[in-house]
């Protein structure tokens, strides 16, 4: 196996190890999240491509912005998968280009379609690539070389560790306990080093000693290489309100057992009647799964295949199933789908999230819910109350959709988001919902993601996961930062900005944190930095509202679409929806129209803006006003 590159005995491999531990492969991005990753722009032009219904004007924006989607992606993989792609990238590229030149000239419907027919072979034998071990291996070399050298910076890694995470998984790499043993790999775990040379050659000798980390590389590099091997795929489901009279009761590829008796069976003398993958005494299998007499679980197998999500699939089948009956005339409201799952791949449970009734998910104890007095701070807003007012009743419905919107998934509720926005930008004469997003929440947006993005990041790195603190350093600096009152903790933008400036050299902070802190810390690091910032940001907005625009119409109107965009679009989706809901109570406290409080805010946002090259330092030009005393 030739060593793609040489690493010194200084490197290190703990921001490699991070890069690699990943829970759900095709849902979680480190990117900025206006960046699409090549497989998800690539699938999205396949998909496109693939539509069959005729071009019409209405469609020009849309295409534009897959092309711009598509284009953007290409250049932002490493050097070594752009090498390995550029034959058909550069063949799609060029399809998408006559394409959007043709669009712009106004040709014919029937050339526009003639061409789209053309670029589909393009697109297939791209994305027939992306699923090569070729691929793989190049967004692995790509991701090594991002994250081992002396500095690495977080956009580098963020896009390799991206592009080699959706590419693992098109090729059945993308399990959660892959991206452990993988991370173990390159931490020097003898286990995890044993296991991936077995994996590779069953019949090799042990290797007995300690890895150079080159060699780990190398042996992560020649398993990444081996073709894609198919595994059994069963996936457990949990759902409360319901019962059966027996053990078991099959339907199709999903057996439906009463959770009661199934682990009674566990218990007793009749054990081997459990499925092969609950036989053992794993931790993550039967003992977690809940035991209500009110509780069904429901095992779905979806058979030996290379599948890049297996979870969500396995959903997709059972949802489908239940449905069936529910929208048969059966929706007696039970058998209600329960948070959580367990993953077992060839007879192995081995990645599983914890089940709970979705309205029993933990939350505040009763004493520290802070309801009462929020209600008794916000008397302005009982009319909210009133029956036969028109506003009140719009502002109630806007509010249920936000609700409803958080309990379902992600194509239903960018949606109802929309909506959301729609019925406030209607109370602006001659706005479309689109027009008014870019006139008044736009400036706003870009402000309040600067800022929240060093909130995020500080929080984060002052408040570790789990019960340990990174170091009593780490925990001092936390106790400077933050202040509590009750159960809520506060700060202000100069503690924040503070903390930033001391993250970097504070025992603890290390690996992929460090690198993001350092990143951020780039960002804000002059006022010249901060209006670079800034204007990227502009340009995100731009693609991401574009984007949600032809998302929502293809919904809307039975257009293409792919599960992969709608998942980037989430949480941008909601947070828009939100502002506007607020900014529709803030009105109704102050009894005006919506338009003035979003000509206000517009106002406002564009003034910090022109500030921000005469704010006399980066903190007062990311925090305006709020950071002087």
């Amino acid at each position: 196996m030739r060593v793609v590159f040489g690493v010194t005995q200084s490197s290190d491999a703990e921001v490699l190890a991070g890069a690699l531990l990943w829970q759900n492969a095709t849902q979680e991005r480190w990117a900025s999240e206006g960046e699409l990753d090549i497989v998800t722009a690539s699938v999205e032009v396949d998909a496109w491509c693939a539509d069959t219904r005729r071009f019409d004007g209405q469609r020009k924006k849309a295409w534009k912005s897959v092309i711009n989607d598509f284009r953007t992606s290409t250049t932002r993989v490493g050097l070594q998968l752009q090498s390995t792609l550029r034959d058909s990238v550069h063949d799609l590229t060029s399809r998408m280009n006559a394409l959007e030149h043709a669009i712009d000239a106004k040709q014919t419907p029937d050339q526009i379609d003639a061409l789209i027919a053309a670029a589909r072979p393009a697109a297939q034998t791209l994305w027939k690539q992306l699923h090569s071990s070729d691929a793989v291996g190049a967004a692995w070399e790509d991701l090594c070389r991002a994250c081992l050298t002396e500095q690495p910076e977080w956009d580098s890694v963020s896009r390799t560790r991206d592009a080699f995470v959706h590419l693992a998984s098109l090729s059945g790499y993308g399990s959660h306990m892959l991206s452990m043993q993988l991370s173990w790999v390159v931490m020097g775990e003898q286990h995890a080093v044993d296991g991936l040379s077995r994996s590779i050659d069953p019949h090799g000798p042990s290797t007995g000693q300690q890895m150079p980390l080159e060699e780990r590389l190398a042996l992560c590099a020649q398993y990444l290489a081996l073709p894609g091997r198919a595994r059994r795929h069963v996936v457990w489901f949990a759902l409360r309100r319901a019962m059966l009279r027996q053990l078991k009761l099959s339907f199709g590829a999903i057996d439906f057992y009463y959770a009661p008796i199934l682990h009674a069976v566990a218990s007793g003398p009749q054990r081997g009647l459990l499925p092969a993958e609950l036989q053992d005494d794993s931790p993550f299998a039967l003992r977690q799964m809940p035991d209500e007499n009110d509780v069904v679980l429901a095992r779905v197998d979806l058979g030996s295949a290379t599948m890049r999500d297996p979870v969500r699939e396995a959903k997709d089948v059972l949802v489908g199933t239940l449905g069936l009956i529910r929208f048969n005339g059966a929706n007696t409201g039970n058998w209600q789908l329960m948070t959580g799952f367990a993953h077992a791949v060839d007879d192995h449970v081995g990645h599983h999230e914890v089940f709970w009734a979705r309205d029993e998910k933990p939350r505040l104890t009763y004493l520290e819910d802070p309801t009462p007095e929020l209600l008794s701070e916000r008397p302005a807003t009982t009319g909210i109350t009133q029956q036969h007012d028109h506003r009140a009743r719009e502002l109630r419905a806007a509010i249920r959709w936000c609700d409803e919107a958080e309990e379902l998934g992600a194509a239903a509720a960018t949606l109802l988001y929309v909506r959301v926005v729609e019925l406030f930008a209607s109370q602006l004469p001659q706005k479309q919902w689109y027009e008014f997003l870019d006139e008044y929440v736009k400036p706003g947006w870009v402000r309040d993601r600067m800022r929240r993005t060093i909130c995020d990041v500080v929080y984060g790195a002052l408040h570790p996961e789990g019960i340990f603190d990174r170091s009593s350093e780490v925990a001092a600096l936390r106790a400077e930062t933050y202040t509590y009152r009750g159960s809520f903790e506060e700060t202000t933008p100069s503690a924040m900005i503070s903390a930033l400036a001391r993250l970097a050299g504070t025992p603890g902070i290390t690996g992929v944190l460090l690198v993001r802190v350092r990143g951020l810390q780039q960002l804000v690091g002059s006022q010249t930095a901060v209006q670079a910032w800034h204007d990227d940001l502009q340009e995100e907005w731009d693609a991401l509202r574009a984007r949600l625009r032809r998302v929502r119409n293809s919904l809307a109107h039975g257009g293409p679409y792919t599960d992969e965009v709608i998942d980037s679009l989430a949480s941008y989706s909601q947070r828009l929806a939100r502002t506007v809901l607020n900014w529709g109570i803030d009105a109704m406290k102050s009894e005006q129209d919506i338009g003035v409080i979003a000509a206000d805010m517009r106002d406002t946002a564009n003034a910090w803006a022109m500030e921000i090259p005469t704010a006399g330092s980066a903190p007062l030009a990311v925090f305006g006003s709020t950071l002087r005393p």
